[in-house]
């Protein structure tokens, strides 16, 4: 089984979500020990969902199997992965490693389904989306199956992690900007909001890589 880092966004989000902030896509905590059980928000199904940098950690876990399958979804929740056919790959991927079984064909075939045979098939094209979200955040390598692989996971793991604490900030800012016009107390919803800020900057410096698995090699 493989281990998983702590850390208190899943915690931090739950909170967010008994007060009611609503979101204006997927929101998915990193994943802490003992809390599998997150409650889920709708979200579409459509591929055209599946954010560039989570496309390219499906492929690099269907390409590579097992060591980065362990490397991956050992320092990703399933909930990061959007709703639908990218999370149904993760999880399939998962179940078949926790087996000691890791069996690519039995996605692309179709039996996990047909909304994941056509994600299968799409990322194992070796094509890397340039996106908006990776432009403009100059610190962070674009990952690049021809680059160490172990590499290229860890700067998506960083981009797919940012864009869904981005999220949770957005939607923790907007509370801030609701409550006080209803002339609320708003301290907490800001210590609250300083605290995301501080998980964000960890993400950043790659610190749930720490320890667990840098330098392997490609």
């Amino acid at each position: 089984v493989m281990a998983l880092p702590e850390t208190r966004l899943f915690e931090v989000m739950q909170k967010l979500r008994s007060k009611g902030g609503n979101r204006r896509r997927s929101t998915a905590p990193i994943r802490s020990e003992g809390a599998a059980a997150a409650a889920e928000l709708p979200v579409n199904r459509s591929e055209s969902n599946v954010l560039p940098e989570e496309k390219t950690l499906l492929r690099l876990m269907l390409k590579r199997g097992e060591p980065l399958i362990e490397f991956i979804l050992g320092r990703m929740a399933l909930n990061e992965f959007t709703d639908g056919p990218s999370r149904e790959i993760a999880s399939a991927l998962m179940q078949m490693y926790e087996a000691e079984h890791v069996d690519r064909d039995a996605i692309v075939d179709g039996s996990f389904g047909s909304e994941a045979q056509r994600l299968a098939a799409d990322v194992l094209v070796d094509s890397v989306e340039i996106s908006e979200n990776w432009q403009k955040r100059q610190n962070i390598n674009v990952p690049q199956l021809n680059e160490d692989a172990f590499e290229s996971a860890s700067s998506a793991m960083v981009l797919l992690k940012l864009d869904r604490i981005d999220d949770v900030i957005e939607a923790q800012r907007r509370r801030i900007y609701d409550v006080s016009h209803e002339d609320e107390d708003v301290r907490s919803l800001q210590e609250e909001l300083m605290h995301l800020m501080q998980l964000r900057r960890s993400i950043e410096r790659r610190e749930f890589l720490t320890g667990a698995g840098e330098g392997h090699e490609a």
